[in-house]
Parts: C-alpha cells; structure tokens; sequence
C-alpha cells in the first residue's frame, strides 16, 4: 500500500460523506451498466468503463474505512 493520508471529520460530517459516497456507488453501478461496452468496443469506450470501475473501487474502499471508523468510535 502506497502512503496513508489521514483526514479527520466530525462524526456528523463522516455519516453525511458516507451517505453521500453510498449514493455515488450506486450511481456508479448504473453509469457502468449504461456505458461499459463489450471488449469488442472502442478502445474510448474501454477507456472510460475503465475509469468509473477504478473510481467504483475506491468509492467501495472508502466507503469501508468509513464504516469501520464509525463503528469504531461508537464502540470506544
């Protein structure tokens, strides 16, 4: 893994993000059914499914460390 960036939110803030990154994964699922094309497609059109499935990635990892600092701070 690469180098860690820390943020710190108010919790308040964190569930409006991670709310709001919820509803970005599911948009993303629907841009990629919508646009992913076959691998006999473009090679622009590969390009850009390429990209929304890096950036449904990092939504997804996100989204996870999310949810586990929330869970942590209500478990501490």
């Amino acid at each position: 893994m690469g180098d860690a960036v820390k943020l710190t939110l108010d919790r308040a803030d964190a569930e409006v993000l991670l709310r709001s990154l919820e509803r970005r994964k599911e948009r993303l699922c629907d841009i990629r059914q919508e646009i992913c094309p076959p691998e006999t497609a473009e090679p622009y059109d590969q390009e850009q499914c390429a990209y929304f499935e890096q950036e449904d990635a990092v939504v997804g990892r996100v989204l996870e460390a999310l949810r586990f600092a929330l869970e942590a701070s209500v478990a501490g």
